[in-house]
C-alpha cells in the first residue's frame, strides 16, 4: 500500500494521481512510501512515460500525457509489487 509519495499523504488513488499530474513529470525521481507485511519502507523510483490505450484517452479525464506515467525503480530492492 503507498502511504505517501515525496512526504505528502496518499490517502488513495485520487491522492496519488492527482500529485502526479500536477508536480510530477517523465524523469524525475520521486520517493514513495509504502507499507508491506506491516513495515513502513520507503524506495526513490524514476518516473517514466508510458503510452495510454487509445479507448483510455477517449474516455478519461485527464490526458494521456498527464496520465502516462510508470514507476520504475532506482535499485533493485524495490519489490517486485510495486513495480
Amino acid at each position: 500500500m503507498i502511504l505517501a509519495i515525496d512526504r505528502r499523504p496518499v490517502r488513495g488513488f485520487a491522492d496519488l494521481l492527482s500529485y502526479l499530474v500536477h508536480h510530477t513529470r517523465a524523469g524525475q525521481i520521486v520517493k514513495l512510501t509504502v507499507l508491506r507485511e506491516g513495515k513502513q519502507l520507503e524506495f526513490h523510483v524514476t518516473l517514466t512515460a508510458r503510452p495510454i490505450p487509445a479507448a483510455w484517452a477517449l474516455h478519461a479525464p485527464y490526458s494521456a500525457v498527464e496520465c502516462g506515467l510508470n514507476l520504475i525503480a532506482s535499485d533493485c530492492s524495490l519489490p517486485r509489487w510495486v513495480r
